[in-house]
């Protein structure tokens, strides 16, 4: 299991109204994200493999199961 909870976001909001409703950790590792040029895009299928591969790493240094 790799999601303990799922969230609905109403994106249409503001941003700050948004962030303001998140724990502040959240809120400061999203600044954090936007600081180091993170950016969030919809992929194409093409991109699957990277994912998953990026998700298999994931999985084996944190030590929690891999859904196959």
């Amino acid at each position: 299991m790799t999601v303990a909870d799922t969230y609905i976001v109403d994106l249409a909001r503001p941003k700050e109204q948004i962030l303001q409703k998140m724990q502040p950790k959240t809120r400061y590792k999203i600044r954090l994200s936007d600081k180091k040029g993170i950016r969030v895009f919809p992929a194409p299928i093409e991109l699957l493999p990277l994912f998953y591969e990026l998700y298999r790493q994931t999985a084996e240094r944190n030590g929690f199961y891999l859904c196959e």
